[in-house]
């Protein structure tokens, strides 16, 4: 007769409420792994009779958008599914919202009658699911985990409406956080559009160099843009009295150094590569946990990738920052040389031109190694259109750039508070009436 396993294993370390029960993870849930397509069958553009792959990586940024044909054979996925990282050092990130075809480096989670999708998501970010998660994938993370795995880790499972509840009341928490990345989104296309505009299209110039009025300029603003083009030393065709110039002309690196273990009991907003996965927010560490040589990220600065494939990584930190941020030395700390430059020094670090420089810059063997050396960037020539128009874009975004920081710290704290409300609510040590309204404080 075969033994269980689970005969030996205590299923919870603590009671629960009544009519809450401790359940074994596959008692209550199945996953189903994905699939994984061919490489030569891959698109990077949608397509009829295609369908998204969706990867580990999309749920981070955009950036790798892949499409297959459509098949049966492939395993599918809705944006309310939650999914499970399988591998490497995603193991046990637990995933939503994207719809497609996912491969293999993800598995779907399937709940019985017993427990509900929008809780399940909860569940499983928890530390009751990671930490024995991580102890078992932690033996072999490329080779991932199994069902076995899974088959031995307890779970808090309440009743179906306190699961309802406690789904509600947290996912309002997320839901404000993805309404602030909504807006950011917004915010950011409106600068970059601008940007594009003025400083890539040149539509101010065209209009008055064919008599058009460019609409929405205000006639101060178009008054600074001149009405022709002249070619540069290089070649180049760019507004009369624009030039290209040294980055340092418009901004200076700084990387003052901080040491492992300094100020320890200081908690430091720490920007990382790669990092943006939730939004761009930064991590929080106290200094006693960093364990390697960071910078110090300078007030008013510009952060930028120095690694290769992370170039597209410009992050604007929150303008008060002075002595209690800091960032990877996989960052190049730029600082304006004129205080109010930094918008524009952000969406140029973001455009096309510098980013392709970049990375025709990178040295290194291979692709996940490859560096930029700071002094080539310092010296790397950008457009510069004068001092005149440096200010005026700036002072026009600037204000777009601080709504999307305040968004960003709003949604910190909300963060803050649903990982702290969610050991407590499935524990049963907060009733769900407390947790609502301890959210409605910061909503």
């Amino acid at each position: 007769m075969a033994v269980d396993v689970r005969d030996s294993l205590q299923k919870g370390s603590h009671p629960l409420p009544e009519s809450w029960a401790w359940e074994w993870f596959t008692d209550v849930m199945d996953v189903e792994g994905g699939t994984q397509p061919p490489a030569s069958q891959f698109i990077s553009q949608p397509k009829p009779g295609y369908v998204r792959l969706v990867q580990i990586r999309d749920f981070e940024s955009d950036g790798y958008l892949t499409y297959i044909p459509d098949s049966t054979r492939w395993k599918k996925c809705s944006t309310t599914d939650v999914l499970i990282a399988r591998y490497g050092a995603a193991l046990g990130r637990i995933c939503r919202g994207l719809e497609g075809a996912y491969n293999v480096a993800l598995a779907k989670v399937v709940p019985n009658d017993r427990v509900k999708l929008p809780f399940a998501y909860y569940l499983l970010t928890s530390n009751y699911f990671q930490a024995p998660l991580m102890a078992s994938g932690g033996r072999s993370a490329q080779s991932g985990f199994n069902k076995a795995d899974l088959g031995v880790i307890a779970l808090p499972v309440p009743t179906i409406r306190a699961q309802q509840a406690i789904a509600d009341v947290l996912g309002t928490l997320d839901e404000k956080i993805r309404l602030n990345r909504r807006i950011n989104g917004t915010l950011e296309s409106i600068a970059r559009s601008i940007f594009k505009s003025w400083f890539v299209d040149f539509d101010p110039v065209r209009a008055k160099l064919d008599s058009c009025e460019a609409a929405p300029l205000s006639a101060d603003i178009a008054e600074l843009f001149p009405d022709s083009f002249e070619h540069t030393p290089d070649g180049d065709l760019l507004p009369t009295g624009w030039r290209m110039a040294p980055l340092n002309e418009i901004a200076e690196m700084r990387n003052k150094s901080v040491k492992p273990g300094s100020k320890s009991e200081q908690l430091w907003e720490h920007y990382s590569i790669p990092g943006y996965d939730e939004g761009r927010e930064p991590k929080r560490d106290r200094g006693e946990s960093i364990k390697s040589g960071k910078y110090v990220v300078p007030e008013n600065s510009v952060l930028i990738s120095k690694l290769n494939p992370q170039f597209p990584r410009v992050w604007m930190p929150n303008p008060t920052t002075r002595d209690w941020a800091i960032c990877s030395t996989e960052f190049m700390p730029f600082v304006p040389v004129r205080r109010n430059w930094r918008s524009y020094l952000y969406e140029l670090a973001w455009s096309q031109s510098f980013q392709t420089e970049i990375q025709l810059r990178a040295t290194g063997s291979t692709g996940s190694r490859q560096r930029v050396r700071p002094k080539d960037i310092s010296n790397m020539d950008v457009i510069n259109p004068g001092d005149a128009l440096i200010s005026c874009y700036s002072e026009l975004v600037s204000p777009l750039h601080h709504s999307q920081i305040q968004n960003i710290e709003e949604s910190n704290v909300l963060a803050a508070l649903r990982d702290t409300l969610l050991p407590q609510l499935l524990s049963g040590n907060i009733h769900v009436h407390d947790a609502e309204k301890e959210a409605a404080k910061v909503l």
